[in-house]
């Protein structure tokens, strides 16, 4: 035991040493940006401050990550950036292993916590915490080979290290992509709320803001039963259009009910209820989706392997928004505009305070995941947003909340169509199923809210006491 894992925190920070290097010397090797960072000319002062503020977040957090100090873990200076560690329990808790040796796993692990006492060294503490493993999951482990074994608590101890100096690495990614990378179309980094937004998300949106107003509009019923019943209004009431002499014929609504904003009541027939707390309607239009799309396939291009963050414990293939430049045109007028008092009239009061949210893109294909196994998300609110339609397969299912009644048959969600989205809570039980033809790219929001966390504790281990403050 003490072979397997001698010097193992030495051989990590060894590692870290060499990727750190690694990226200072291409950047050195590279052409600069310009003084504007993230833009091709200096009149694009929108994008300068995301990228002067990206920089200046990411030099504190940097900061704060290798001085031991994580602070108020769910905002870092901005509220689009939340880093990983909200709780003590991430680097314990909820370790998903997919497989080992060739045998299957796919599911989440725990590894009992260190101890603090100071009394043993950290070869010894390490070697205790691999011997409570082993026998926690004994079960498990006693369908695996001796070799097979080894292999799974490496796995395990290498993703909490790699959860460990997380914040750090991200911060260096984020502080060194803009030197590496110009935006090929800066308009896939700020969205137009008129053009890029689908009147459906803007009407929704400001019913919900009237909803809210509890003076003005009685709650009689929940605000999804309002949404439909409006929708069933406006088809009802809908003439039928074809003036514009294409042939093509479309319902136009012939109600007197629509907002400021854009967007009317028949818009809302996109709107669906697929089960208690799931909903599905579109939120981008398919122009932005292609732009997204493109300025991606650029990233992947172009930018080198090393600055490729991984999004999560269990995708392997995506970005990180927030490390790209896109928090500030992209996720966070999404998520504090449109998400929350969605997410408010939706899903109830207790989620008016959304302070954080995590923005990253997953990839399933060739090459790439081909499902996801069953998991929860580490959000108290989840948006999933199909950006491609050349796929087969990939449905979402949903299988019920932890530790509360099972949905029988699942909740399935299929993504048929660029930019339509599925909205839920981060506590449903999910899983992706396999695409079996093309490629599916999702942009996903994973909400959180630091009020939530301290009244009802951490999303994967219950405990506000273990939360960071």
């Amino acid at each position: 035991m003490d072979d397997l894992f001698s010097g193992s925190s030495l051989l990590w920070l060894a590692v870290a040493t060499v990727v750190f290097y690694l990226c200072l010397l291409r950047a050195r090797r590279q052409p600069y940006a310009t003084s504007a960072g993230r833009t091709k000319n200096n009149n694009n002062a929108a994008n300068t401050t995301t990228s002067n503020n990206t920089n200046t977040s990411s030099t504190a957090a940097a900061t704060a990550a290798t001085s031991g100090s994580i602070g108020a873990a769910l905002s870092r200076g901005r509220p689009g950036e939340a880093l990983s560690w909200d709780c003590r329990c991430f680097l314990s808790s909820n370790i998903y292993v997919d497989e080992v040796g060739g045998v299957a796993i796919r599911r989440h692990l725990e590894l009992p916590a260190e101890a603090e006492d100071g009394s043993h060294s950290t070869e010894d503490r390490t070697a205790l915490r691999a011997a409570a493993f082993r026998r926690q999951h004994g079960v498990l482990l006693a369908t695996l080979t001796r070799a097979q074994q080894d292999e799974l608590v490496r796995v395990v101890f290498a993703e909490v290290e790699r959860r460990r100096s997380e914040p750090a690495r991200s911060a260096l990614r984020a502080h060194l992509i803009p030197k590496q990378l110009l935006p090929h179309d800066d308009s896939a980094y700020r969205i137009n709320p008129e053009v890029d937004l689908h009147p459906c998300l803007r009407r929704l949106v400001a019913l919900a803001r009237e909803y809210l107003q509890e003076d003005k509009h009685p709650r009689h019923a929940s605000f999804a039963r309002w949404v439909v019943s409006l929708a069933e209004t406006a088809a009802e009431t809908a003439v039928v259009d074809d003036d514009d002499g294409s042939g093509n014929r479309r319902l136009t609504s012939n109600s007197n009910r629509s907002g400021s904003s854009g967007g009317s009541d028949l818009d809302l027939l996109a709107f669906d209820v697929l089960g208690e707390d799931i909903y599905s309607f579109p939120v981008l239009s398919r122009s932005f989706c292609e732009r997204f799309n493109a300025e991606l396939n650029y990233v992947q291009r172009v930018l080198p392997p090393e600055l490729h963050g991984r999004v999560n414990s269990m995708n392997r293939s995506g970005f990180l928004l927030h490390e790209l430049g896109f928090t500030e045109g992209v996720s966070d007028p999404l998520v504090y505009t449109y998400v929350q008092p969605l997410a408010t009239a939706l899903f109830g009061r207790e989620y008016d305070h959304l302070s954080a949210h995590r923005a990253f893109t997953v990839h399933y294909g060739e090459g790439e995941d081909a499902s996801l196994s069953t998991h929860y998300d580490n959000a108290e609110v989840t948006l999933n947003i199909n950006i491609d339609n050349a796929f087969k397969g990939g449905e979402l299912s949903f299988l019920g909340p932890v530790g509360g009644p099972e949905r029988k048959p699942p909740c399935r969600a299929a993504f048929t169509q660029a930019g339509w989205a599925v909205l839920h809570l981060g506590r449903e039980l999910h899983r992706v199923e396999p695409v079996t033809a093309g490629r599916r790219r999702n942009l996903v929001f994973w909400v959180k809210s630091a009020e939530y966390r301290q009244r009802h504790g951490c999303p994967l281990c219950g405990k506000p006491e273990e939360l960071y403050s």
